[in-house]
């Protein structure tokens, strides 16, 4: 109906409602207003509180805090690519109940989550996506610092086949402590375990070659060692005594050609910190919230992340 178009008052509904009708259009009709939708609450809910707390926070029903809350995970915001001609991203992913993947792209210079997906898993073809979809937003990768996972290696090699792969020193000391245990049984892996410790404090090629000398020697003292075997009793199959211990040491091997990347190119980031301590904070408030469906999991996601990038 036109603005101008003329109306009169025509009675009451039975509701006690005014009823108006347009002379010109010759429709009767009542006056709606415009709904006002409280972002205010569904923040309070993001932020960890439940709907029953904001509901008694704002003095409303459950019900009413609930119809808004649905409201705003139906229109989730999507990511802002922000172009960037020397980028640096840190690329992390975190599993939820072991069922879906949330994968985080975050430019370390403009302290920005460029993109993110919430998928099954770490799939070349999701990641390579991911990339491309950067790619074409005007992102220009110069290093990405990842935790080594081979899906990640082989989209960046398809994708940005020039950029500097890091590999996060955090992820790797980790996977050692994880092995070697609190308290290694062994000498050779208490001392593996003394060595691998000052992996993320290690700032200088002087430093390098310390460490990588040490590893060495290290290898060396406990070359036959690691090779010792044990069998079943009617010695029918065997496996490797010490499989922890081989299992640190090779995974250490096998991410050296990437792990000092940083010590060439002083902006490169060692570790990917800045989305652990993200991912870490995100499952902490998400916990009170694991009820929720899979399409609106990836809608809390996509709010809480654009948030995290307006603050």
């Amino acid at each position: 109906m036109n603005s101008n178009h003329w109306v009169i008052k025509w009675g009451k509904t039975k509701n006690d409602k005014q009823c108006w009708y347009c002379k010109e259009c010759q429709h009767f009709f009542i006056w709606k207003k415009k709904k006002a939708h409280h972002k205010k609450w569904f923040l309070d809910w993001l932020g960890g509180m439940s709907a029953k707390q904001v509901a008694e926070k704002v003095s409303k029903s459950t019900k009413t805090i609930q119809r808004e809350i649905n409201f705003f995970l139906k229109i989730p915001p999507k990511p802002k690519i922000i172009p960037n001609k020397k980028a640096h991203l840190l690329i992390d992913g975190t599993y939820f109940k072991r069922e879906n993947c949330l994968i985080i792209y975050h430019d370390r210079d403009l302290k920005h989550h460029q993109l993110w997906s919430y998928v099954k898993g770490e799939k070349k073809y999701q990641i390579e996506s991911d990339l491309r979809e950067l790619k074409r937003a005007g992102v220009d990768l110069f290093s990405a610092t990842t935790d080594g996972n081979a899906a990640v290696r082989s989209a960046l090699l398809k994708v940005y086949p020039k950029a500097i792969h890091q590999r996060c020193l955090v992820h790797i000391q980790r996977f050692a402590e994880i092995h070697l245990t609190k308290n290694p049984k062994t000498k050779a892996g208490r001392e593996l375990k003394e060595i691998v410790s000052c992996l993320n404090f290690l700032n200088s090629h002087l430093a390098k070659r310390t460490f990588l000398g040490r590893l060495e020697r290290w290898k060396g003292n406990y070359l036959n060692f690691l090779k010792e075997k044990t069998y079943s009793e009617d010695r029918s199959f065997w496996w490797y005594t010490h499989r922890n211990l081989r299992r640190v040491i090779f995974h250490i091997e096998s991410a050296l050609p990437d792990m000092f990347r940083y010590l060439i190119h002083k902006e490169i980031p060692k570790d990917t910190n800045g989305l652990e301590g993200r991912f870490k904070d995100l499952k902490h408030k998400f916990a009170d919230h694991g009820g929720l469906k899979k399409e609106k999991r990836t809608s809390y996601f996509s709010w809480y992340l654009t948030l995290k990038n307006q603050k």
